[in-house]
């Protein structure tokens, strides 16, 4: 089940503002390189609902959302790939990486660096190949960009195994009664939401909860569980995939 995203046009106008900060830190940066005097930078931003709604599903740090900011800013910004040079001491190291992340952002903290960390234990960033970790070319996930900027879209890793369900244009009272109580279950109750099992004909079961679904604005996905891999580590990565 997916929340309904903001418009593309709001997510896109409001990653550039806070993209904006982004440049600043850097600028920042390079002025210390530099030995400049170190601009201040704007205190406070309007955010972006979409970014705010991932760091908060993700639990990510004030200094993890910048590191992805910096990663999605390289793909929408021509300009941040000579920024990153030049702040890395004009070596030749056109894109972010944790190094610079450490030099650059406010409150670093090494844990943020980890494979346990939200930033790579969900695989919203890609660490490249690299002689060291922190020298190592950083990149937004393709997924996480789109969700970004507005375009809400499945992972094409998903795409295979999972199927929307759609809405059906009306059920019979008594499943529509079923389908508002699941609405008020889930829309009511707090942290996650609560498993329900559904009992009776499996034909009526994915209309009912499709039902519940729209009743909330979301979009329901179906799983067929002979989809499912069975290597365990191909399994855990379905499972951050999802998620």
């Amino acid at each position: 089940m997916n929340s309904t995203p903001a418009q593309p046009q709001d997510s896109w106008q409001l990653l550039w503002t806070e993209l904006a900060q982004i440049r600043q830190y850097l600028d920042q940066q390079i002025a210390r390189v530099q030995n400049k005097t170190v601009a201040e930078t704007a205190s406070s931003i309007a955010a972006a609902p979409t970014l705010d709604r991932l760091c908060q599903t993700f639990g990510l740090s004030q200094f993890e959302r910048h590191i992805l900011l910096l990663c999605v800013g390289m793909e929408l910004d021509k300009t941040l790939a000579a920024l990153c040079a030049e702040a890395q001491g004009d070596r030749p190291m056109p894109y972010p990486t944790f190094e610079l992340a450490l030099a650059a952002l406010p409150h670093p903290h090494w844990s943020a660096l980890t494979p346990t960390s939200p930033l790579r234990r969900w695989r919203l960033i890609e660490v490249g190949a690299g002689q060291t970790l922190l020298g190592s070319p950083l990149r937004v996930d393709e997924w996480v960009l789109h969700s970004l900027t507005g375009a809400d879209c499945c992972d094409d890793r998903l795409t295979n195994l999972i199927h929307p369900i759609a809405p059906p244009p009306a059920l019979v009272p008594s499943h529509q009664h079923l389908a508002s109580q699941l609405a008020h279950l889930w829309q009511s109750g707090s942290g996650d939401y609560p498993v329900v099992q559904l009992h009776g004909e499996d034909t009526n079961k994915p209309a009912i909860v499709a039902a519940a679904c729209a009743q909330l604005g979301w979009s329901l996905f179906g799983l067929s569980a002979l989809a499912l891999p069975t290597q365990p580590t191909d399994l855990q990565t379905l499972v951050v995939l999802w998620q």
